[in-house]
């Protein structure tokens, strides 16, 4: 999600409600609209809306799609208990309009940031993810959370993380705090409240993750 706006991508919409979404996403800012005919690339966006036959392949293929993104599937009544079972945030059923999935939206958009365990961060192809925002990490900056994630609440020494960050034995060196402090600002870029998850120096010994264990997931 971006500060000014949100994204909402449309897999195979029928046209008659296309047009409706279009015409209600060009009346407001909120929105960001792109389309697609199928699902084979899927962009970055905050919101989905697509066929319920597809959804149980999409998230073959993501299994984590259903946490990063809202997904809104449409189709017939007999597949929303599967449909609705396998993660997705809500459910259109047939028939609907562009309306009532702008209902149906900003009713869940508006619940999630009212729970705050939506922003649980995990750490997943090379990127620390929450469900509104993503950051790419650098090799170093994996190896970092990976170690720092495994020993939550914790301390970690610098040595282990210089080995964990150059393989081999090393002194105790500033390029650990140089990377420890690139971690936390991308933490902060994707949890600016610190809610969920941060990196605490403890003095004497190391940095240690400060998160509840509910609140942060390594998938790499």
């Amino acid at each position: 999600m971006t500060a000014e706006a949100l994204r909402l991508h449309c897999i195979a919409v029928p046209a008659e409600i296309a047009d409706q979404i279009r015409l209600i996403t060009a009346e407001s800012p909120e929105w960001i609209l792109t389309w697609a005919f199928s699902s084979d690339e899927l962009p970055p966006c905050d919101a989905l809306v697509m066929p319920a036959e597809l959804f149980s392949r999409v998230c073959r293929q993501d299994p984590l799609l259903t946490y990063r993104v809202q997904v809104l599937p449409f189709g017939p009544a007999r597949l929303l208990p599967p449909t609705l079972t396998q993660g997705a945030a809500d459910y259109l059923k047939s028939p609907w309009d562009a309306a009532e999935l702008f209902v149906r939206l900003r009713r869940r958009l508006a619940e999630l940031a009212a729970v705050p365990g939506h922003r649980k961060v995990l750490l997943w192809r090379s990127c620390l993810r929450t469900e509104r925002a993503s950051v790419p990490l650098s090799a170093s900056e994996i190896r970092i959370a990976r170690l720092l994630m495994r020993f939550a609440g914790e301390a970690v020494s610098r040595r282990a993380l210089y080995f964990a960050i150059w393989g081999h034995e090393g002194e105790d060196s500033r390029a650990v705090d140089v990377h420890i402090s690139a971690l936390r600002k991308k933490m902060r870029a994707i949890d600016p409240e610190g809610a969920a998850v941060s990196i605490r120096t403890v003095r004497g010994e190391g940095y240690m993750l400060d998160a509840p264990a509910e609140l942060w997931t390594n998938c790499e």
